[in-house]
């Protein structure tokens, strides 16, 4: 069998059954101003994004990356190691911590980087000794850290504090190299981590905490984050966040003490042999923070956005999560995969067995569903995130908004969602009707 050949899997799987009815995953974009994304030509409103702040064609961001480019030119051509560091890098590090509030920070290419650098150094600090116990729900860059780490990974429910404590509890009588690692937003679900009561467990079973706040910084805390929104910067270890979402750029950091600081630069080899963020992308990431500072009410507009928006779709009777500027609308039993007779034809002798047959089955009817759907809005010309396991728990569509949109904005996502509602039984298992709809 060749390399690149593999057993079937789940990703086969939903690739085969997406066949007839149109990949949603890699669309080509052509264009892109504000919340007006191009695929292919076709203008749609761009409600799966994260451009929270609408910084990634603010004048002054935009001002910022020409400036750099003419003073530097386009990249760094060289680790920080060698002759990649910079001197807008140290300035960007430095008000990054400070933004946060920690003593020191460092800056990566990516923020996946920034995630895999920082908790692969930890475990390779403590070999074959550390546990990381993580939410359901967190990011892959961070599994791929623990994987990079050669760390015992174990996981927990989403956001339910009495299963990270019995984990706890177990990995207690292991080691006293515990790290909690979590989302501070999630991504999919728009939820913010209860981080007061992680970090009570985490002072109670002598555990450290790993905060990747990709979609709370710039977001929450008038763009601080979510541990300066609970007040608890000095007692999380680790706080990462990406350039890619508020800051509207590209890039990441780590903040955390001095010391550790000093630490990874010394031996994270996805900082010491990566080269160096681009100049542009350091100074456009100056401007946004400088913009959040300046333009506090850019936050709280995005907050009331998602907010009016989550209601209306609540009250065409939609299960909507999130609390943040991330809407997640889920799918799961949308398609009234409960009733399928097919679903309910499925059994076994072992009744655990059919029960795991029977969601999988669910699972599989829904995420068809789901898929269906997002093309069905793709055609009204409105852009969403479809999300399925396992990189969510169940499907959903994700929506999000930006603090650009406008009342119409947001009465042309609903006014869809309410004609899509009344399309559910073809979207359920018509693609032919959903293809040929006008």
């Amino acid at each position: 069998m060749a390399l690149h050949e593999r057993r079937s899997c789940a990703a086969c799987q939903t690739r085969d059954a997406v066949v007839g009815i149109g990949n949603p995953f890699y669309p080509r974009v052509t264009g892109k101003n504000g919340n007006v994304i191009h695929f292919d030509g076709s203008p749609h409103l761009l409600a799966g994004g994260n451009d929270y702040l609408n910084l990634a064609t603010h004048p002054r961001v935009r001002q910022a990356a020409k400036d750099a480019i003419d003073e530097f030119g386009v990249g760094t051509t060289g680790s920080p190691l060698m002759n990649g560091h910079m001197a807008l890098h140290e300035r960007l590090a430095a008000e990054l911590a400070a933004w946060v509030g920690k003593e020191a920070a460092m800056v990566f290419t990516t923020g996946y980087l920034a995630n895999l650098g920082a908790i692969g150094e930890l475990g390779q600090m403590n070999p074959r000794s550390m546990i990381a116990i993580r939410d359901e729900s967190a990011h892959a860059s961070l599994i791929d850290g623990m994987r990079l780490g050669g760390v015992r990974g174990w996981k927990f429910k989403h956001n339910d504090m009495n299963s990270l404590r019995r984990r706890l509890e177990r990995a207690r009588e292991r080691t006293d190299k515990i790290l909690i690692v979590v989302d501070g937003v999630y991504s999919t679900e728009g939820d913010i981590a209860p981080l007061p009561d992680i970090v009570e467990l985490a002072e109670r079973y002598g555990a450290e905490i790993f905060l990747d706040d990709a979609h709370g910084f710039g977001v929450i805390a008038e763009g601080r984050g979510t541990a300066a929104h609970f007040g608890l910067a000095d007692r999380v270890g680790y706080i990462s966040a990406t350039f890619s979402k508020s800051c509207g750029a590209s890039g990441g950091f780590v903040a955390a003490s001095r010391e550790v600081i000093q630490h990874f630069e010394a031996r994270c080899s996805p900082h010491m042999f990566v080269a160096s963020l681009p100049p542009a992308m350091t100074a456009a990431t100056l401007a946004s923070l400088q913009i959040m500072r300046d333009e506090p009410q850019r936050h709280a507009r995005v907050m009331a956005v998602a907010d009016t928006l989550r209601a209306k779709l609540r009250n065409l009777g939609f299960t909507v999560g999130g609390e943040t500027p991330i809407v997640p609308v889920f799918m799961i039993g949308m398609f009234g995969s409960l009733r399928d007779p097919d679903i309910q034809a499925l059994t076994h002798d072992d009744e655990d067995t059919q029960a795991r047959l029977r969601e999988e089955a669910l699972r599989h009817k829904d995420t068809l569903g789901t898929f269906r759907a997002q093309r069905w809005l793709m055609k009204r010309g409105i852009y969403v995130n479809p999300f399925i396991p396992p990189g969510s728990i169940d499907p959903l569509l994700r929506l999000s908004v930006t603090d650009a949109y406008t009342p119409g904005d947001v009465r042309k996502i609903v006014d869809a969602f309410d004609e899509m509602r009344h399309m559910i039984p073809a979207l359920a298992g018509s693609p032919t009707l959903l293809v040929d709809a006008d």
